[in-house]
């Protein structure tokens, strides 16, 4: 980690932290600065601040339409603007790790691709259609922060993420003291927000974060920044999908 110049406020270094965090998780740049490495992978401890603020505004504009529109209508602008604030990041890197995984010609690449980021979205608007409508504002909450803290779980304790030139998630290696910090404020939150439901979101998120990091490093090219990308909309699939069955058995 690198050690701050002398006189350098901490309070400066956190909020140039925070900002690099938003710029790269979001479509809001709050500085012209573009962080390097080690800054994007000091930012990592505030992924979850990010997510919350994403499922915060994504909540509020649900509920603000509660009255005028149906309950699967507003699964559906839910995910949409959750993807939109997000700049399709996630998207962005499950369609190229599709490409990836899948050889032969272009075109079929891009059918896959292509497939992949329909089935995630079509998935996570039916997993949040099929929630109820009262714990709605609590599910994209619980996304949202999960979601961005499972990036943090497959660059923990990496080498630096390989990546290309312009990748948002080309993070330097991670510490424990950023794994820590985002792990106390995604446990700490969802606990908040849910309390038995924050602690199921958790446990899914958990399991399929470390799912996929097993799978990246299976897979031979080790982490990259893409599977960080792809990781984001993976786990808020997952999220949904657990408190849509913990829906389904209350209901039933």
């Amino acid at each position: 980690m690198r050690s701050l110049a002398p006189g350098t406020p901490v309070s400066s270094e956190l909020w140039r932290d925070l900002e690099a965090a938003f710029g790269c998780l979001t479509v809001f740049r709050l500085s012209r600065e573009r962080p390097d490495r080690e800054r994007l992978a000091r930012a990592m401890l505030f992924f979850p601040v990010v997510g919350a603020a994403i499922g915060v505004v994504t909540a509020g504009c649900a509920l603000a339409l509660a009255d005028v529109a149906s309950h699967t209508s507003l699964s559906i602008v839910s995910v949409l603007l959750m993807t939109a604030l997000s700049g399709g990041l996630g998207l962005r890197g499950i369609r190229a790790l599709a490409r990836a995984l899948r050889p032969g010609a272009a075109e079929g690449r891009r059918l896959v691709s292509t497939a992949a980021v329909l089935t995630i979205l079509v998935g996570k608007i039916t997993m949040l259609a099929a929630i109820a409508e009262s714990l709605m504002g609590h599910a994209v909450l619980l996304a949202g922060v999960l979601g961005r803290w499972a990036p943090v779980v497959l660059a923990h304790g990496a080498r630096p993420v390989k990546a290309a030139a312009g990748d948002a998630l080309a993070v330097g290696r991670v510490g424990s003291r950023e794994f820590a910090w985002a792990s106390v404020l995604a446990m700490g939150a969802s606990l908040a927000a849910g309390e038995a439901l924050g602690l199921l979101a958790v446990i899914a998120a958990a399991l399929t974060a470390t799912g996929l990091r097993l799978w990246a490093y299976r897979d031979g090219r080790g982490m990259t920044a893409e599977w960080l990308a792809a990781a984001i909309d993976l786990v808020e699939l997952a999220v949904l999908a657990a408190l849509a069955a913990s829906s389904a058995l209350a209901a039933g």
